[in-house]
């Protein structure tokens, strides 16, 4: 009776819709999947340098912004729809999630049938009253969200169910694909899209089997977090969790919602069989498995019956790591482990390794309760210890937890670099959610008044920190820019990738100094993350950059963020508009800014937030003047330059330009990074005008040097980053 009234209903909407959308009629659901071949061939042959304006510009259906027509099958409840949330004027959430497959697929195949069906007016057009196995004939455009594509519909007419319309039953079911068909592996636990597949398998019904939970580290929180591996290709996927089912955070859903808010993510170490829909959406990416993240294919379940969990080997949980910064002495982790009932734990051990070179695999001992100890010996101080656990029970299945890190210092936190430096292959803080007394003097590199707040310790990489506290407790105390504070005690936190301190107590030593000089780095440089992460929190400064884009969220926005870089945009630098000091009409920095000019510098603290490196200048004047507009027939006198060297990085060798004003003893010498002098490439007269000099590179470390220019007339210095 209740499908009876919802076909009616359905009817009478179609019956009467007072304008019907003309629309451009598609035969099959795949032509509108289908990529050009040159944006598939663009993508591999990017392959890890691809980015979100990459996959804009080559991924990306032709019947984008389109309005079409097709007739398909829903195999999507959409009362499990969890993604949006509830709008607190109307108590409903804005927009119901679901998935259809084209009629079609029973004939022509699976291939690239498939589409996800986001509808923001789902009471009015008759969405949340469909139920799996209705077909319809759906009208309405063809739209993206960031890289994911979705169809908006304006008219849903239903027509019967698959039995009506003579569809056989398995147009329902999800075919069985590997990881490897989705993601290819390129690396330990890192992935990214089968290009090649694409077309065929992006949105698609599939079904993966026998493969191990490796990430799963928030198994009751709201919104678990959980990935995947093939132990036989080493190939990825994590999950996104639009059902309802495979969240905790929807206790407000009407109740003709299917949300239970009871969903327990399955135990590293389970080896599970999994269907669901396969997405290209987003680049939140928490184990930062994509390579990059935003071309990972993720899988999204929709059932509670879509994730299985075959086999549960002994479960390794609440890792406990050491409370306070290890010094000279052993240090003890406790882990719980649980075994299935039906079988006996056997083993466990905990392997270490640390950035010394020292290695070793320590027993666990039985804590009771479940609870397991393992002690470590003492390490060298300064140094990174990372570990794994594993346990194994009398069936042979075996769990071995991710790594897991702490640091050593003897004398506790006494420089910034104790707190920013990661342990190798980590970005962040060695003691993240850490309350920890420290002795810490460092400059105020931002005004407070700004509400941007930085400080460094150091012109040295790792040396610079963001501070967050509420109340803004340093413009209580009437700390200005450049005046020096020791931080006694502070929280680390890592807060989406940025290392910042909070609640921080300090006092001040000294007021009205001078703050550190800008770092100098083309916008090439912090491409490299490592290299971004060791200058993160820190003043740094990019000099002759053309605006690339003066909206940097394109096609949303803008959000007060624009491009620049010293090359094209694939080299491109946010610059974000955080300081109070800073703003733009209607958040649009195209009022001030336009594509194509070239600003003389842009400097400020290096910030990170979702998923960018970004610029914080404090002021318009951390921006320099438009240089590309002047009068071309003006004969400039010439004036002392120091260029940024090209290429940076560099491997080998690298050449330094530069430009004196008169003629004279010039001096070019390379530094490193703790002041020690390198080498002198120039010291001689030279004529006024341009020179050219080569710093050869071999035999030295990896790193960041420094390289200063000494006139008569003035002093000048740059950085460049030598990578081995």
């Amino acid at each position: 009776m209740k499908k009876l009234a919802t076909t009616w209903m359905l009817l009478l909407i179609a019956a009467f819709a007072i304008q019907t959308t003309q629309a451009q009629t598609v035969s099959t659901i795949a032509e509108i999947n289908a990529i050009p071949q040159a944006g598939i061939d663009a993508a591999n042959a990017l392959g890890a340098d691809i980015t979100f304006d990459d996959i804009v510009a080559n991924i990306r259906s032709p019947f984008e912004g389109e309005t079409v027509q097709f007739t398909a099958v829903v195999v999507s409840d959409p009362r499990n729809s969890g993604l949006s949330s509830v709008n607190s004027s109307t108590n409903e959430p804005s927009r119901v999630h679901y998935f259809v497959r084209d009629v079609n697929a029973a004939t022509a195949g699976f291939d690239g049938q498939v589409m996800q069906v986001v509808d923001g007016n789902f009471r009015a057009t008759g969405s949340l009253n469909l139920f799996v196995g209705d077909v319809v004939r759906f009208t309405g455009e063809i739209a993206y969200f960031g890289v994911g594509i979705q169809f908006s519909p304006s008219n849903v007419e239903f027509l019967g169910t698959y039995q009506d319309q003579g569809l056989p039953a398995s147009i329902l079911e999800p075919r069985t694909v590997t990881i490897a068909d989705l993601n290819e592996p390129t690396g330990t636990n890192q992935g990214r899209a089968n290009w090649d597949n694409f077309s065929a398998l992006h949105q698609d019904f599939v079904r993966i089997e026998g493969v191990q939970v490796f990430q799963s580290p928030n198994r009751t929180d709201d919104r678990p977090n959980w990935a995947l591996r093939d132990l036989a290709t080493n190939a990825v996927i994590s999950n996104d969790d639009i059902s309802l089912q495979f969240r905790n955070d929807r206790t407000d859903y009407p109740s003709d919602f299917n949300a239970t808010n009871d969903f327990t993510a399955p135990p590293v170490g389970a080896t599970v069989n999994v269907q669901g829909f396969a997405l290209l959406r987003s680049d939140f990416d928490p184990f930062e498995i994509g390579d990059p993240a935003v071309a990972l294919i993720k899988i999204t379940p929709w059932e509670d019956a879509d994730l299985v969990i075959t086999q549960t080997p002994p479960n390794i949980s609440n890792i406990e790591l050491p409370s306070t910064i290890p010094g000279n002495n052993p240090v003890t982790i406790a882990a719980d482990i649980a075994v299935d009932q039906t079988r006996t734990l056997t083993s466990t051990s905990l392997d270490f390794t640390t950035s010394g070179g020292a290695s070793g695999t320590v027993a666990g001992t039985d804590a009771g309760n479940g609870t397991w100890t393992f002690q470590i010996p003492a390490q060298a101080d300064r140094s990174f210890v990372t570990f794994t656990i594993s346990a194994t029970d009398n069936e042979g299945a075996v769990s071995t937890t991710v790594e897991n890190s702490y640091r050593v210092l003897f004398d506790g936190i006494t420089d910034v670099r104790d707190i920013q430096e990661p342990a190798s292959g980590s970005s962040s803080s060695p003691f993240d959610r850490f309350v920890v007394d420290m002795d810490l003097e460092v400059t105020v590199m931002t005004d407070p008044a700004t509400g941007v707040l930085a400080v460094q310790d150091g012109a040295s990489p790792w040396s610079g920190l963001t501070l967050r506290s509420s109340g803004n407790p340093l413009l209580a105390a009437g700390v200005n820019q450049g005046d020096v504070i020791r931080i006694t005690n502070a929280e680390v936190r890592e807060s989406f990738d940025l290392t910042e301190l909070r609640d921080y107590t300090f006092e001040i030593v000294s007021t009205g100094g001078d703050i550190f000089s800008p770092i100098v780095v083309p916008t090439s440089a912090l491409q490299d993350s490592e290299v971004a992460e060791s200058l993160e929190g820190m003043f740094v400064r990019v000099e002759n950059v053309t605006v690339t884009a003066t909206n940097a969220d394109a096609p949303s926005g803008p959000f007060g963020e624009f491009n620049v870089s010293n090359g094209t945009d694939d080299d491109a630098l946010r610059v974000d508009d955080a300081s109070s000091n800073l703003s733009y009409e209607g958040g649009d920095p195209g009022t001030v800014f336009a594509e194509g000019e070239t600003l003389a510098f842009v400097q400020g603290t290096l910030w990170f937030s979702f998923s960018n490196f970004k610029l914080e200048p404090g002021s318009l004047d951390d921006i320099g003047e438009v240089t590309n507009v002047a009068n071309e027939d003006d004969v400039l006198p010439r004036v002392v330059a120091l260029q940024q060297n090209f290429p940076n990085p560099f491997t080998g060798s690298t050449e330094i330009r530069y430009e004196v004003g008169t003629t004279g003893p010039v001096t070019l010498e390379v530094y490193d990074v703790l002041g020690r002098k390198v080498t002198t490439l120039v010291s001689e007269d030279k004529t006024a005008g341009e020179h050219t000099a080569r710093f050869e590179a071999e035999g030295l470390a990896g790193g960041l040097y420094l390289y200063r220019l000494q006139t008569g007339e003035k002093s000048l210095t740059r950085t460049m980053m030598l990578v081995k």
